[in-house]
């Protein structure tokens, strides 16, 4: 199977290789604060440009399409996955519940594990 061939099975997405890799394009729902109206968008698949990577990638496309006519896409975060903040804020509940907060602690905890919020890496 070729690119050309894949894309004909689809309507409203397409398959495109950048480099050696394939992405998909598709006029989406805007992403959040990226205004209102839907635009055109390119999706990496982080799939590359053989035939192995064309099924995978006419497969993601035909799920794409999918969700667009069904309603169901959303930009929206994966159940499960949280943030970085959300991540050091429940790392330092667990912290404090497992040990006693002393002077000393308090003073190591902030120095080994609260560099990241001084400087600013999230």
């Amino acid at each position: 199977m070729n690119l050309d061939r894949a894309n004909t099975k689809l309507n409203r997405v397409t398959i495109i290789k950048r480099g050696n890799k394939l992405s998909l394009r598709a006029t989406l729902p805007p992403k959040p604060g990226d205004g209102i109206k839907p635009k055109r968008y390119t999706i990496s698949t982080g799939l590359f440009a053989n035939a192995t990577g064309l099924k995978l990638a006419l497969a993601k496309a035909q799920k794409l399409e999918s969700d667009l006519i069904y309603e169901r896409f959303s930009w929206g975060v994966e159940k499960g996955k949280i943030t970085v903040a959300e991540a050091i804020t429940e790392f330092e509940k667990d912290y404090w519940n497992t040990r006693e907060k002393t002077i000393n602690r308090v003073k190591n905890y902030k120095i080994d594990y609260m560099i990241l919020k001084k400087k600013e890496l999230f």
